[in-house]
């Protein structure tokens, strides 16, 4: 798990450079992941999770957002 990190953040920061993540958040003792993950459908948002190097190690549910707002 430990040296599959790497890879991880690499593959989630290609995802932001191309604007389908724009947040990534994880919790101090690292039991909880939160991901703002742009598309069209359910189905899209799973086959971009599905891409995570470390998806066998989640257990994932999606919720559609009305909206995000973020400060840049």
């Amino acid at each position: 798990f430990i040296a599959m990190i790497p890879e991880q953040r690499q593959h989630i920061d290609g995802l932001m450079e191309r604007g389908i993540v724009s947040s990534y958040s994880l919790t101090l003792d690292r039991s909880k992941l939160w991901v703002i993950i742009q598309a069209d459908d359910v189905d899209e948002v799973r086959t971009v999770l599905e891409g995570f190097p470390l998806i066998n190690y989640f257990i994932y549910s999606v919720h559609e957002l009305a909206f995000h707002n973020r400060y840049q």
